[in-house]
């Protein structure tokens, strides 16, 4: 079964494994999410951690917060 997502421009709900947003075109992942992504995967995690800090502008503590969040979700799931 297919897991849904929420598209972070519009908010819809899509297929994770979709490309674009069906609502509003919005590709998916973008390339800064599949960097995240890919180092998440292969099992580096502070990589992963200082993207997310670059990307958002956040704090270090922010990012590890929202590294955690997103891998209990199952955005890093296939």
């Amino acid at each position: 079964m297919t897991r849904l997502i929420t598209c972070k421009c519009c908010k819809s709900q899509i297929s994770q494994k979709t490309l674009t947003c069906f609502q509003c075109g919005q590709p998916w992942p973008n390339q800064d999410d599949a960097d995240i992504i890919v180092a998440f995967k292969s099992g580096n995690r502070l990589v992963a951690v200082q993207k997310l800090k670059e990307l958002y502008k956040c704090t270090l503590q922010e990012a590890k917060v929202g590294i955690d969040q997103l891998a209990s979700s199952g955005y890093f799931l296939s």
